[in-house]
Order: C-alpha cells, then sequence, then structure tokens
C-alpha cells in the first residue's frame, strides 16, 4: 500500500480534533487509541501518531492514483485550518502528480452519428487491475500553460490554479492486455471543450490525463443499468465484462437511436434504446426489477436526475452497496 509521510511541528489535537470531526460528519470511520488518531476515507486512510508536542502524519491509500488525491485534498484541508506553516513533508518521488500521466492520440475515428472513439498511447497499466477504476479525467488547462506538478509536499500544483482547468471525466472503453493503450468513446456536444479538442486532435497529440478513478466493474447475477449518453461508454464495458449467465435489464437514452453500438451482450440481459429528451430516464427505475438477492443497480445521467434516482433506490430499501447513482453532468442553469 503506497504511503507518504510529513510531520506536525505544533499541538496536534488543534488539528487532529477538526478533521476527525469532519471525517465522522461525512459518515467515515475515525479510530482513537492511545496516542494515535487514524481517519479512514473511500480514498485511503490518515493516521497522526503523536510524538511529544508534534505528530507523524502518514497517508496511506491502495494505489498511487489513490494517494495522490488523498494527499491533494489533506493538504487543502491543513492549510484551510492554518497549519501548513508546520507541517514538514518528505520529499515527493519525483515531479509529476502520482496519478497523472501523459498520453499521445494513435487515432481517431467516427463510429456513430454523435461519437467519437479515440486511442491514446501511453502507460494505463495502473488501470488494469480488476480493482482499478473505470474512469479518467482529461486535463485542459490555460493557453500556454505547463502540464501540473509537483511542489515540494508531493501536493499538485495547477499553473493558473485548479480553477483554471477543465478536468472532464471519460470511460475506458477498452484497454490493452499490456496497459500501453486505452479506447475512449466522447459524445460530441457543440460547444463543448472536450468535443472541440476531439475534432481538432490529430495522430500524436498530446494530452495529459488523471487516473483511475471512480468505481471498479462491478459483477452481480442481476444488472439493472440506466444512462443517457454519457454513460453509454461505462453501461456497455460492464455489459462486456459480465459473465454470460448475468441476467438484467439495460436502458440507454440517446440522442439518436443510431448512436446504440453492436455489442455481444449476456444471454439474461435485455437492452432497451429510448430517444433523449423524450422521456425522463428517472422514470425508468421502475423497470428495474431484480429477480435474486445478488444484484446491482447503475443509474447515471444529469445531475438534479440522479438525485431523483438516489432517492428511489433508498425509498425501495435497497442497500448503499447494492446501487450507483453517478452524475455525469450538470444541466445549465436558467
Amino acid at each position: 500500500m503506497p504511503d507518504h509521510h510529513a510531520f506536525l511541528n505544533a499541538a496536534p489535537d488543534a488539528l487532529i480534533t477538526p478533521l476527525a470531526e469532519m471525517a465522522e460528519q461525512n459518515g467515515f470511520d475515525v479510530q482513537r487509541l492511545g496516542q494515535t488518531c487514524k481517519i479512514a476515507a473511500p480514498l485511503g486512510h490518515v493516521t497522526f501518531v503523536r510524538r511529544g508536542a508534534g505528530a507523524e502524519v502518514t497517508f496511506s491509500a491502495g494505489s498511487d492514483a489513490e494517494l495522490q488525491v488523498l494527499m491533494d485534498l489533506y493538504a487543502q484541508r491543513i492549510e484551510g485550518y492554518g497549519f501548513e506553516a508546520a507541517m514538514t513533508w518528505d520529499s515527493p518521488r519525483g515531479p509529476v502528480p502520482l496519478n497523472q500521466r501523459i498520453a499521445h492520440v494513435a487515432g481517431s475515428r467516427q463510429i456513430s452519428p454523435n461519437f467519437v472513439r479515440l486511442r491514446l498511447e501511453g502507460d494505463f497499466t495502473a488501470f488494469l487491475p480488476q480493482d482499478a477504476g473505470l474512469h479518467f479525467r482529461f486535463l485542459f488547462g490555460p493557453g500556454g500553460a505547463d502540464w501540473p506538478t509537483l511542489d515540494h509536499r508531493g501536493v499538485t500544483q495547477w499553473p493558473g490554479g485548479p480553477g483554471a482547468w477543465h478536468r472532464p471525466v471519460y470511460t475506458v472503453r477498452e484497454i490493452s492486455t499490456a496497459g500501453d493503450w486505452v479506447d475512449v468513446d466522447i459524445a460530441l456536444h457543440a460547444g463543448g471543450r472536450a468535443s472541440d479538442w476531439c475534432r481538432d486532435a490529430r495522430s500524436g497529440t498530446e494530452i495529459a490525463v488523471t487516473g483511475p478513478n471512480g468505481g471498479a466493474l462491478r459483477k452481480a447475477a442481476w444488472l439493472g443499468l440506466i444512462g443517457d449518453e454519457t454513460a453509454l461508454p461505462v453501461i456497455y464495458r460492464m455489459l462486456g465484462a459480465a459473465p454470460d449467465h448475468t441476467r438484467g435489464k439495460a436502458i440507454l437514452f440517446l440522442r439518436d437511436d443510431s448512436d446504440a453500438q453492436q455489442i455481444e451482450l449476456p444471454g439474461g440481459v435485455d437492452l432497451h434504446i429510448e430517444r433523449m429528451h423524450l422521456a425522463d430516464p428517472v422514470e425508468a427505475v421502475a423497470e428495474l426489477k431484480p429477480d435474486q438477492d445478488d444484484f446491482y443497480m447503475f443509474f447515471a445521467a444529469e445531475r438534479t436526475q440522479v438525485g431523483r434516482a438516489r432517492a428511489l433506490f433508498r425509498e425501495r430499501g435497497y442497500p448503499s452497496r447494492a446501487f450507483t447513482a453517478a452524475s455525469y453532468w450538470t444541466a445549465p442553469s436558467s
């Protein structure tokens, strides 16, 4: 398990207490034992061990990518509480964020009226493990900016500030067995920064990406999958990886029926295509009726729709481990 260390040269409880309380309010586990306080979070753990007037701090996670995000998050919180000047950090492993890699466009082709498939070449071996996240972020910075680097703490520094960067999330549609290339399907939208970049990308075009992030492949005896076109790549990835005996139902809401790709479905899964903007994806949740105890539900669409879908899953009494409701885009406010 990768980790990174720092030392707090100040009265530790003044920092540990608010961080622990924040974690508990968010529903995360906090363990207090003697001189040790361990804060658990989905990304990993932060452990404080009191030493004299200070404390050793250890950040640990299941992967380099998760470790980088965890460190960036807690560095921001530590600074927010006014303790950055009291921290002595270990030197980073190198100049590049642990979750960042440079890729190059190897090819691009239109696969349907509204989708382009890009092949990116680079070191994607971190995406190969079964428990790796399925997603990554493209990094689009302000004009002329260099790619992000690490500072003396090992924390990501964003030229122009984090807010100057557009970091859309995409799904690894397919990955080579060697992890040296990935395919990504991009839904094209007029005026979208990723869409414009995709249209202009040529063989050899350089792009930085971060990841893996997001959930890993989920398998169950019964799958219920609902999404609009932004969720098409991840739903097809899940269906393609599901064993042939899997049962269930998948419903996609698309701008154009021709965007529905030809894929080989598990024998017991039905796939339905609906027209986007003519139906409400949330209403389709009622059509998911698992016929066995081992099931998994997935819903991904616009942010407000996701909130309603999540509420419906909870009203039906589904345990949180049995469903995911993910926001993939936000409608502009009127």
